[in-house]
């Protein structure tokens, strides 16, 4: 009898050691403020039965602990950043895979019939209705953006214009060095400003002209983040990154019960954070409707 004790002791010490008991693994690109908030949303949502590990950017390490999950019996592995994706569909085989902050996962070939996730592409349609919120008034929005933004976010753009009531006035750039002339061709025939997530266009001489422009006309400017806010953008609409992770672990536990990653079709970001900079709203002329002051993330 003691001697069958001690055996199921030690397997069981055996299992936690090893991490047998998680049936969900989460691979981790590399440390930042991007992946500890939706790591906090993950064990929230997925509970203990998580194994963590972070391959710190290196493709080596992110191959060793894919075949660590592997051999510690995960059925669903939660991947959080592109190359921690893209490392676990090398790896993975057929393994199912929910990813989440990633940017145009389609457009980087991260699909398949074991994958599915949480993309961080916020509707055109809703980011057009929050800038329409804070400025109720504008009626034609002046964007500018060069081959670095996808025909199908543009498509996007325009489609989501016209269901919201904005009229666009868009302009293609092949550099940034060409932003200040299109920017200044829109001038008169904008009411406000929109920069999509656009490496050209979002370099820093780039926008720090067109903040310039919009304050020297009193243009309203929506960008794609928090951060342009802080440099004086008006407004952006932002991800709640540890929602983000809450809904992944959300779609790896019905995985893990059952569910076929197929079945489960990628989402959207259901949670996002208005953020509004009070001083450039003073500055411009813009009156922030009082209710979203009190729900907003207020940069002073």
């Amino acid at each position: 009898m003691q001697r069958m004790l001690k055996l199921a002791i030690g397997i069981t010490v055996f299992a936690l050691q090893t991490g047998f008991a998680a049936t969900i693994g989460v691979l981790i690109e590399k440390t930042g403020e991007m992946t500890e908030a939706p790591l906090r949303g993950i064990k929230a949502s997925a509970g203990a039965d998580v194994l963590d590990l972070n391959m710190e950017g290196n493709a080596e390490t992110g191959k060793a602990l894919c075949q660590k999950m592997k051999s510690e019996g995960c059925k669903v592995v939660i991947t959080v950043g592109k190359g921690a994706t893209k490392t676990a569909m090398a790896e993975l085989g057929s393994m199912p895979i929910v990813y989440c902050m990633v940017m145009n996962p389609e457009e980087d070939g991260i699909k398949g019939g074991n994958i599915t996730g949480i993309s961080l592409d916020i509707p055109m349609v809703k980011q057009f209705e929050a800038f329409k919120s804070v400025v109720p008034k504008i009626k034609k929005i002046g964007i500018v953006y060069s081959g670095e933004t996808s025909d199908n976010l543009v498509k996007e753009m325009k489609q989501a214009a016209s269901k919201t009531g904005f009229t666009l006035v868009d302009k293609k750039v092949g550099g940034d060095a060409e932003v200040p002339n299109a920017v200044r061709e829109m001038k008169g025939s904008i009411d406000g400003l929109y920069l999509p997530p656009d490496k050209v266009v979002a370099q820093r001489d780039a926008f720090q002209f067109i903040a310039l422009f919009t304050f020297e006309n009193n243009l309203p400017f929506m960008a794609p983040s928090g951060r342009f806010v802080s440099k004086g953008a008006l407004v952006a609409l932002m991800i709640d990154y540890e929602d983000i992770g809450k809904q992944a672990g959300e779609v790896a536990k019905k995985i893990a019960g059952g569910a076929s990653a197929s079945s489960l079709p990628p989402e959207q970001p259901r949670a996002t954070i208005l953020v509004l900079n009070q001083k450039t709203a003073q500055t411009i002329g813009i009156n922030i409707p009082p209710h979203l002051l009190e729900n907003s993330q207020i940069i002073k």
